[in-house]
């Protein structure tokens, strides 16, 4: 028998509640494992106490990052079919499941720890309200104007145009921040 080593893997479930099944599913292999799911604190308002409260939730909802030797079979596919309703996944045209480079662990274990709210698309161009913007694309392309406010995947800008000021929701990558 050919030892392989540890490597992760990603696993679609896509129903979150359904991700905790995963681990029925890898105890039926009678294999070591190591089942990670990336969450990060978020605040929401609790209704009936009236409190803004931390709550954890995955960074990646429907997706679980899993740790184990994997031998070329069917056997784990049809576990977690049975399971979980899940599969791992693949490169498209390949057989073999995709296995997560340490690179991208590095970067997922750096979100999962980081403070910044990755479902706003605003967040990831570094723009901030207040910011002075060129905008670079897109019907407004040569204008300049304000960041008013983030949106979670727009921006909200105060365009000059003709000598008024007119408020819109712009994609963020047509916007530079001008220094």
């Amino acid at each position: 028998m050919v030892e392989t080593q540890k490597a992760w893997y990603v696993i679609f479930v896509g129903d979150p509640r359904r991700i905790s099944y995963l681990d029925s599913a890898f105890k039926a292999l009678h294999s070591e494992y190591l089942i990670w799911i990336p969450e990060r604190p978020q605040l929401e308002r609790n209704k009936r106490k009236n409190k803004i409260i931390e709550e954890p939730r995955p960074l990646y909802p429907g997706y679980a990052f899993v740790q184990f030797n994997f031998q070329h079979n069917t056997a784990i596919n049809d576990l977690l079919k049975f399971h979980c309703g899940g599969r791992l996944l693949k490169r498209p045209g390949e057989k073999k499941p995709y296995i997560l480079t340490s690179e991208e662990m590095e970067t997922m274990k750096q979100l999962e720890q980081s403070k910044e709210d990755t479902r706003s698309l605003a967040s990831s161009y570094k723009i901030k309200v207040g910011d002075a913007v060129d905008i670079v694309g897109g019907p407004f392309q040569g204008f300049k104007g304000d960041i008013l406010s983030l949106k979670r995947d727009k921006v909200v800008v105060n365009l000059h145009i003709f000598e008024r000021t007119v408020a819109t929701d712009i994609d963020p990558a047509s916007c530079v921040v001008i220094s």
